[in-house]
């Protein structure tokens, strides 16, 4: 069972899609995301701080133990599931004028 504060809980032998997303936003912040989807339903931890500066925040390192411990998890207890890489939303076209 996974809980993040008082807001969700969930049993990883429920999750039915994972994956994992890494961006660099504004140029000097990283964004890194954990979704796990309950049917349609996501639930998503993640962690941003400063691209340059993560390798110093425990708080990156411990996000990080804690995918990888999610995932470890997955391996036994939703084994048909599998982690993704990159978004898990298609976006097709993005343009900034």
């Amino acid at each position: 069972m996974l809980h993040l504060d008082d807001d969700w809980s969930l049993d990883l032998s429920q999750v039915t899609r994972a994956g994992y997303v890494q961006h660099r936003v504004g140029g000097d912040s990283l964004m890194r995301r954990l979704d796990l989807w309950q049917g349609e339903l996501r639930h998503t931890i993640g962690w941003n701080g400063a691209a340059g500066g993560w390798i110093h925040d425990d708080g990156a390192y411990a996000f990080l133990e804690l995918c990888s411990a999610t995932a470890e998890t997955l391996q036994t207890s939703a084994p048909g599931v599998s982690l993704t890489w990159g978004g898990s939303m298609a976006v097709s076209d993005w343009r900034c004028f």
